[in-house]
């Protein structure tokens, strides 16, 4: 995929005074997915390093067989068959809880691609297939394999309604706890990607797929302040303008960082830009993608990805939108400089 740059730029904010997930006593021990309400965008890697689930004071946390496979430490027949088993119980316990936040967020899909979308099978100990006898059949069991329930990569849409004028659409997957059979401070890749639309069409599932195979593929994980080029229209053969997009905080998910039974991830949406666009969001010294945020949603169209949109460099008024969006946040690099600590929301 394409080229991605980060300007490192999260949105600008006085550090604040809300309470930060530090006590690991009050991350919930339930499998209910959750967030911590009023989370500070601006502390979310602090987030990733402190949030954990925590065993009950009389359990004993299993030890992770995977993370003895990774380290190069043989296993027994019956460790292996044990660690799947777990491995598939938090993943379906994973599933279910992320299945309540999305209808929590979103509601009810009005469909899903590819299908089927269904929580992973139960496993038992003699239904495991053992790594030796994985290579005899051939079996690679690479993550995002559709033909493997237990790695199904989905796409969930959802229709406009009263309060939510265009089409949304989220990655179901990225989050799964691919190589875990336990609990960790980050669950799977660490992410999950959305895009929204006016109209329903299949480049946003599209879009998001080869995102999140992406990720997949190289073992990364998108954040918010990430550019990247799509080396083409956004539409594939088109003539879109839209060629780059990037990574931020979702208005429709006010929680930046959501919890899993299997850890914590975050919930970031992707917006379709052209290239003079990015050529301003890149011009500015830090909060680069914060200002282009800002100026899209000055010119009206807020975090909708419209293919068929000509750049808002030609739309009337966006020199006063682009002076003041930049001014803005001039004053703000300068006020942090001299410790002022003033702070804005987008």
């Amino acid at each position: 995929m394409p080229k991605r740059k980060s300007d490192g730029d999260e949105k600008p904010k006085k550090p604040k005074t809300k309470k930060e997930v530090t006590d690991k006593s009050d991350i919930s021990k339930t499998s209910k997915a959750h967030s911590e309400k009023g989370c500070d965008r601006d502390q979310l890697d602090a987030q990733k390093l402190t949030a954990t689930n925590i065993p009950e004071e009389d359990e004993e946390e299993p030890d992770s067989r995977i993370f003895k496979m990774l380290q190069g430490q043989r296993l027994s027949p019956e460790e292996v068959r044990e660690s799947a088993v777990r491995a598939r119980k938090l993943l379906i316990e994973s599933w279910n809880s992320r299945d309540e936040l999305y209808r929590e967020l979103f509601g009810e899909p009005a469909y899903v691609t590819p299908g089927p979308y269904a929580p992973p099978t139960v496993l038992k100990e003699e239904d495991v297939i053992l790594p030796e006898d994985q290579k005899e059949r051939g079996e690679t069991g690479d993550p995002g394999d559709p033909e493997l329930d237990e790695q199904h990569l989905n796409v969930l849409v959802y229709a406009p309604d009263p309060t939510r004028p265009y089409w949304t659409y989220v990655t179901a997957g990225l989050s799964s706890p691919w190589l875990q059979d336990a609990p960790a401070e980050v669950t799977g890749f660490g992410c999950e990607i959305m895009i929204k639309s006016k109209e329903d069409m299949p480049w946003a599932a599209q879009i998001l797929r080869t995102m999140a195979f992406y990720i997949l593929n190289h073992a990364g994980t998108l954040s918010p302040g990430v550019r990247i080029d799509l080396n083409g229209p956004i539409i594939p053969n088109s003539d879109s303008k839209l060629t780059n997009i990037f990574i931020w905080y979702p208005d429709d998910a006010p929680d930046c960082w959501y919890y899993l039974p299997s850890g914590g991830f975050g919930l970031f949406i992707a917006i379709g830009i052209t290239p003079d666009e990015r050529q301003f969001a890149e011009s500015i010294e830090e909060y680069g993608t914060w200002c282009i945020q800002q100026v899209l949603r000055q010119m009206g169209h807020d975090q909708i990805t419209d293919p068929y949109r000509s750049s808002v460099m030609d739309q009337e008024g966006i020199g006063l939108a682009l002076l003041r969006t930049k001014s803005f946040a001039d004053n703000f690099r300068e006020n942090v400089a001299y410790g002022s600590g003033e702070s804005f929301e987008s």
